[in-house]
């Protein structure tokens, strides 16, 4: 269900081409520590696309889940034309590359990213789909407070 919210945002935001088919980004690790579920949720996208039937052309970038390998991952995704970019996972990387989108005219669709600074900077071009930290921790403390 969150895919295939993920991909309807990313639908209605993607440029027309001339094929038929959008480019999509897909920034995820494939290497590292993280790399299973990287793996994992390309595998999600790809169904998902599939299911939806949707026009996307996946393009999909390493990111490592570490910055020093998110900006030349970034980079190759918009240089391949993605406009919309669902990831990063992790706040750090999105901090990182939030700056090589917005050059580009892209957007960032972060699924897992929690970091009050990416609110905190009010940029337009970044789409969170997980609350905040500060948020999260406030709700929890509730939670466990009633128990």
């Amino acid at each position: 269900m969150r895919l295939a919210l993920i991909l309807a945002i990313a639908l209605s935001l993607a440029p027309a081409s001339a094929s038929g088919q959008s480019p999509l980004g897909l920034m995820i690790p494939t290497s590292g520590p993280a790399a299973p579920l990287g793996i994992q949720i390309r595998a999600g996208v790809e169904q998902a696309i599939a299911d939806l039937g949707a026009p996307f052309r996946l393009l999909v970038a390493n990111d490592g889940g570490e910055t020093r390998l998110a900006v030349p991952a970034a980079e190759a995704l918009v240089a391949q034309g993605a406009r919309i970019i669902v990831g990063p996972l992790n706040s750090g990387v999105v901090l990182a590359v939030m700056d090589v989108a917005a050059q580009a005219g892209a957007i960032l669709i972060a699924p897992a990213a929690t970091h009050p600074l990416l609110t905190e900077k009010g940029r337009g071009d970044i789409l969170r789909l997980a609350p905040r930290d500060d948020v999260q921790g406030a709700v929890l403390a509730r939670l466990v407070a009633r128990e």
